[in-house]
């Protein structure tokens, strides 16, 4: 049998814990022991995610032998060894995002797709440049009108001890970090996802977290470090912003989170977060 799965950009299992190997456990349950793969392309992304960690994940096409056993249950199936046999080519990797993104119907399918990959791209950090990344930054400032200060960090750490210490001073400091932040980010993207969240109950006939699955390629699904990963709610957020836009759910510009940050990212960002009132700091990514 074959199929596909997804392993983070350093070879490990997008569901945190430890070792993925392990032995097969036969029953019905779909998330049991064993290794786990999907029938399509597009259902073991929706399931691994695009980006789990901040940084895009590999989709890989594997082989299973039924020796040990294979569990199968509805798309997905549980082996007790993979052979991994190649990765996903970008043409496979674009028709999986455009899969995913079919229950937004043919107008805007094609163009959330495009954005998907572009996300996807900008997260596998091709550059390292502090010049042009804090340029993108000061962009992604002016676009969300906010004049602001850049303030930067030597790592993701530093600057998450920063935002500790900022926050445990009073409760005045952190109620103005919360502000800081929505002023960033969260105000805008909740609406957006409450209106997203109306429309995808309607259009599915159902709830809003059944309508959610086919965009759970989008959400950090896992307990990756909350710091290290932001970069995938960046992700998240600005999709939400996008599709909510596009679909003429809110008056906020279908771009506003993707402008600037998104490039920032494709520059060698690790992360951006309010450090102050009036200061987005950041730090580069050790990995680029």
């Amino acid at each position: 049998m074959d199929g596909w799965t997804v392993v983070t950009h350093d070879w490990r299992s997008p569901l945190p814990g430890g070792e993925p190997r392990c032995a097969l456990v036969p029953g019905p349950d779909a998330c049991g022991a064993g290794w786990n793969f999907y029938r399509t392309p597009a259902g073991a992304l929706r399931i691994g995610g695009l980006w789990p960690d901040g940084w895009p994940c590999r989709l890989i096409y594997v082989e299973a032998s039924d020796a040990g056993g294979i569990v199968e249950s509805v798309d997905t199936w549980r082996a007790a060894s993979l052979t991994l046999a190649r990765e996903a080519t970008s043409a496979e990797l674009q028709a999986a995002m455009l899969d995913l993104c079919a229950s937004v119907g043919p107008p805007h399918q094609a163009a959330l797709g495009a954005e998907q990959w572009k996300w996807y791209q900008a997260l596998g950090r091709p550059h390292h440049d502090a010049d042009m990344l804090t340029a993108h930054l000061q962009r992604a400032l002016s676009t969300r009108g906010l004049d602001w200060d850049l303030h930067e960090f030597t790592s993701v750490g530093a600057l998450k001890a920063a935002v500790d210490a900022w926050t445990a001073r009073s409760v005045i400091d952190a109620w103005a970090a919360r502000v800081a932040f929505d002023s960033w980010d969260a105000t805008a993207v909740k609406a957006a996802r409450v209106a997203f969240d109306s429309w995808i109950a309607r259009v599915w006939n159902g709830t809003a977290w059944d309508g959610w699955a086919a965009f759970d390629s989008w959400t950090p699904r896992t307990v990756w470090d909350g710091w290290t990963a932001i970069a995938a709610w960046a992700a998240r957020a600005a999709l939400v912003v996008y599709i909510s836009s596009t679909l003429g759910l809110i008056s906020t510009p279908k771009d506003l989170f993707s402008t600037g940050l998104r490039e920032a990212y494709a520059h060698g960002l690790a992360i951006a977060f309010p450090v102050g009132l009036r200061t987005l700091g950041w730090a580069m990514d050790a990995q680029s």
